[in-house]
This record gives C-alpha cells, sequence and structure tokens, in this order.
C-alpha cells in the first residue's frame, strides 16, 4: 500500500464513491439490487490508507431519489474534502431541495442508463434534456453511465449539450472509443477512467490501456480518476432475490492505481488527472 502512496500528488480526488447506510436510510422499494452498509466512517479509513484526499459521493440506484444518506456524508466529510453528484426527478424537484442540495456540495445530477435501461432514443434524449435544461445556470454537470449503444444514440445531443457533460466508467469501454473520438474533442464533455471491472475482460485491462492513451491525446485536461468504492458486485449479473444482501467486489485498488500510472506515464497528466482536473469540475481549491 505504502507504494501507492508515494504516487499520489497531495489532494488527490477520487471522483466516484458511494455510501450505504441502511439501518439510519433505508433503500429505495424498487431497488434491484441490496448492498451491504459501507458508511462514511469506513470510506474516509479506506481513502487514508491509500492518501486520498478528496473524494465525489455519487448517489447509488438503490437509493432511488432520496439523497439523504450521501448529503449526510457531505456534511460530515466537509466541502474542503468533499463533493456529489444526485439523483432527482427533474419534473418535481423543487428549486429549494436543489439549492440545499447545491449548499452541501452537490455539484450534478446522475442519469443511470445502465440500471434504468432506455434503450427507445426519444426517452434517452428527452431524459437528457429535462436534467440539463433543469440545473442550467447552476453550473452542474450531467453524470452519464451508459453502455456504447446507448453512448452512441446519445452522441449527437451531448455534443451540442449546454451543460457540463460526465461520462462514468470510461465511456462503456473500448467499444465506445468511436463515440468518444467525437465526444471528446467537445470542451463540455468529461470521462470518469473508474471500475474497468465493469467495462473489460480482457488481462490487466489491455483494451482500455489503448483507449486511455487516445484519451488523452485528445483531452489531457477532462479526464479523471475514481475508484467506485466500495465496488458493489451484480453489473447486471445478480444472483439470488433483490432483499438479499449482495456482497461487494474484492478490489485490490492499490494494484489499479499502478496500473493506471503506467498508462499515464507523464508525471503532469497523472498530477491533472487526480488533481487538476477534478478540482475544476467539481469547484475545489487547487
Amino acid at each position: 500500500m505504502s507504494s501507492v502512496v508515494t504516487v499520489l500528488p497531495a489532494h488527490a480526488c477520487d471522483c466516484h464513491v458511494h455510501v450505504f447506510c441502511p439501518e439510519r436510510y433505508p433503500y429505495d422499494a424498487g431497488r434491484a439490487y441490496t448492498p451491504a452498509a459501507a458508511p462514511v466512517q469506513a470510506l474516509r479509513q479506506w481513502q487514508s490508507s491509500l492518501g486520498i484526499e478528496r473524494a465525489v459521493l455519487v448517489q447509488p440506484s438503490c437509493y432511488g431519489l432520496d439523497n439523504r444518506a450521501m448529503c449526510q456524508a457531505l456534511r460530515t466529510l466537509g466541502v474542503e474534502r468533499a463533493r456529489g453528484v444526485a439523483v432527482v426527478d427533474p419534473a418535481t424537484v423543487p428549486e429549494s431541495e436543489l439549492d440545499a442540495l447545491q449548499d452541501q456540495g452537490v455539484r450534478g445530477v446522475r442519469l443511470n442508463f445502465h440500471v434504468h435501461a432506455a434503450m427507445d432514443p426519444s426517452v434517452l434524449i428527452q431524459s437528457f434534456q429535462s436534467a440539463a435544461d433543469r440545473i442550467s445556470g447552476r453550473g452542474w454537470h450531467v453524470q452519464l453511465h451508459v453502455d456504447s449503444d446507448t453512448l452512441a444514440v446519445l452522441a449527437p445531443v451531448l455534443r451540442n449539450a449546454k451543460v457540463p457533460v460526465v461520462l462514468d466508467h470510461f465511456g462503456g469501454g473500448a467499444a465506445s472509443m468511436k463515440t468518444l473520438a467525437l465526444l471528446l474533442p467537445c470542451r463540455h464533455v468529461w470521462m470518469k477512467l473508474s471500475a474497468p471491472y465493469r467495462v473489460s475482460q480482457v488481462a490487466e485491462y489491455a483494451d482500455l490501456a489503448s483507449m486511455v492513451r487516445e484519451c488523452l491525446e485528445i483531452a489531457p485536461d477532462r479526464l479523471v480518476w475514481a475508484s467506485d468504492w466500495p465496488h458493489t458486485g451484480g453489473n447486471g449479473q445478480r444472483k439470488g432475490a433483490v432483499p438479499e444482501i449482495e456482497p461487494f467486489r474484492e478490489v485490490d485498488v492499490a494494484a489499479m492505481l499502478m496500473l493506471l500510472r503506467k498508462w499515464v506515464s507523464d508525471p503532469q497528466q497523472f498530477n491533472a488527472l487526480m488533481v487538476d482536473n477534478p478540482a475544476r469540475l467539481y469547484g475545489f481549491d487547487l
């Protein structure tokens, strides 16, 4: 673990983590999975073991529109160290709730088209546009969890979006590279290098290595890193009934960081990936 600490710059940011506190904040009745508890105290301890100072908490799908667990974690961590990405219904959420979320550190809204599949192009486009219109003027972004096919459907709309767009988990993986080559030149489009196990089955994620290098050529100032802690395990392959607690994946994040360091060999680019880029995207002090 100490070898990782030496390669992480000061103010390194993990741009995609979750907290789960089912005893205090029950999961949504319509959820697709039931994770174990992963409270903010566990997150802080884990971050400290790796030398990670900042985090972006992302609302998980199992909480639906109830952002209370995430917001409680944001208050515990403080605005110097944490930001949030919420899930809201653009049609019904009051401005007062958006104001309160912003005050607590929320800087974006998430659309999860991976869990809530909606392949009708008109539905996809309308969902994105509704979210983008609702946050317009706040300095927030729309975060998208999509596969390569869905990204291709949305690409023409995303290229002309009036708000920043952040793509989860390598934008769907190597299969998305053709679409990403069209999107990443747009100055409002960002991508998370996160959860490679969700988008690649290749040994040592070799397909992502070449993809990352290509993306660095296009948009070195709009890539950020994330762990996806605590690594929910199903990825569309869940077993058992929904109420059964699903164990987290066993993921060696230290090894993943070392692999990333090989892919991003330039020290300035690595520092931008870990510190400068997330600071600009989420509004942290440099």
